[in-house]
């Protein structure tokens, strides 16, 4: 599915000089944007560590990696107001666009935009154009905002469960293609009093994801007509409007951002995507919990405990893409989770890193695909089964994709995504954005 493109990497420190183990641990984690690991061993060196500075730098992108969003944006304040000349400008910029990131996706318009403002204000005399672009980026659309209200779910003391039809899907030009069993889950939700059939994709970003044809017959009220949008095959423009409310199950999730795609006539003749629910929904819950042969979908009021394996699930700085920490044997991968994924697939970064590997057990294919740019006929290897570990549960996933582009950046954050071949493996998958983690059964 698109996402927008609002992503800032953080261009962290390379060196510090650093004499004691747990600062090394910490700059490398940092360089490496390894916030799993980060996660993992900072409870136990965080005492021993000799620069303070690593310290609130850590536990920052700790917060936002990990979906406090309260906690980071107290932690981002610390780091900026005590560490400005440590960090650098850039950091502090990079640091601040991710904070004012996560109090638009909460609803706060107005402070996010103060903040920002106050920043570019201060140093635009002082720098070049380039530097400053991203942020006035995000200024206008934090404007087109300010007189909304934040979103807000309203739902009863109850369990919400709803029905959830898992759908084939039969690209034009790929008719044939048995191997990959390619499925969308589609559920219904109420706009308007009109019930329309939307794709749940835990890798759609924000609110809602709408067609042109489908913005306009529900009703969006647009906000900004020009957004860059990212997505397979690269990148294009769109809008993003509000939504008063949507209805899903016994929830009304009010004041709805949605982004709104302009029409492919190349690529909707392959495959059309009209509706999709992201996953600002499914955060405001808090947890789902899917269940593929039963065909419906739980976002349930007890929410269900961290378990012994802890956390496994990111969210990734600055945007609203969550990562899964998964296993390979030893090796730990991090992957995209995306349930808008019509299977599951290695990028072209895990190719480089196993490419003997999968030229010998791999068979090469190709297929027509489709993205922002038009469509294009893409090669790729398919591996006969691949076995993967999330939390303790192993599983296997047959035909496993694996991307050999050569075009492809080498800058890809993690290795591929986990789609609906990971969903289709289990009884039930749980979903907790609150304690970020997935569970398998």
């Amino acid at each position: 599915m698109n996402k927008i493109a609002l992503t800032f990497l953080v261009a962290f420190f390379s060196t510090f000089g650093f004499a004691q183990s747990p600062d090394e641990q910490i700059g490398n984690c940092l360089n490496t944007s390894d916030f799993f690991l980060l996660e993992e061993i900072y409870p136990t060196i965080k005492n021993d560590v000799q620069i303070p500075v690593l310290n609130t730098f850590a536990e920052s992108l700790l917060y936002a990696a990990f979906n406090n969003p309260e906690q980071a944006v107290s932690a981002i304040d610390s780091l900026i107001a005590k560490y400005q000349g440590e960090i650098g400008l850039e950091n502090v910029r990079n640091m601040l666009i991710n904070q004012c990131w996560m109090l638009f996706r909460k609803g706060e318009y107005q402070d996010g935009y103060n903040r920002l403002k106050s920043f570019i204000e201060q140093l635009e005399p002082h720098m070049p154009v380039e530097f400053l672009a991203g942020s006035k980026a995000n200024l206008r659309l934090y404007k087109a905002f300010l007189d909304e209200s934040k979103p807000r779910l309203d739902r009863p003391n109850v369990d919400c469960v709803i029905p959830m039809e898992i759908d084939t899907i039969r690209i034009k030009g790929n008719e044939d293609d048995t191997l990959r069993y390619s499925t969308l889950m589609f559920v219904p939700v109420v706009v308007n009093g009109q019930q329309e059939r939307f794709i749940f994709d835990t890798g759609c970003g924000g609110g809602i994801f709408l067609s042109q044809e489908y913005a306009n017959r529900l009703g969006a009220r647009i906000k900004m007509d020009s957004l860059s949008i990212s997505g397979s095959g690269g990148h294009s423009s769109g809008q993003m409007a509000i939504i008063d409310s949507i209805q899903v199950g016994n929830m009304i999730f009010k004041n709805v951002t949605a982004t709104i795609m302009m029409p492919n006539l190349q690529v909707d003749t392959l495959y059309k995507v009209d509706a999709v629910l992201g996953v600002d929904i499914m955060d405001y819950a808090g947890e789902v919990q899917i269940f593929p042969n039963e065909k419906k979908i739980v976002f349930p009021i007890n929410k269900t405990s961290l378990p012994a394996t802890g956390k496994n699930m990111m969210r990734m700085l600055g945007g609203d893409a969550f990562f899964l920490k998964a296993y390979s044997g030893d090796e730990r991968l991090t992957m995209l989770f995306d349930t808008g994924d019509v299977y599951s697939h290695f990028n072209e970064k895990y190719y480089n890193v196993h490419k003997e590997y999968v030229n010998i057990n791999g068979l090469k294919e190709s297929k027509i695909s489709g993205g922002f740019e038009g469509t294009k006929q893409t090669e790729f290897y398919s591996l006969p089964s691949f076995s993967l570990k999330i939390g303790n549960k192993q599983f296997e996933i047959k035909h496993m994709i694996v991307g050999s582009n050569p075009e492809a950046t080498s800058q890809q954050f993690g290795f591929g995504a986990l789609g609906m071949a990971f969903i289709n493996a289990f009884d039930k998958v749980t979903i907790s954005f609150d304690e970020m983690f997935v569970e398998v059964e």
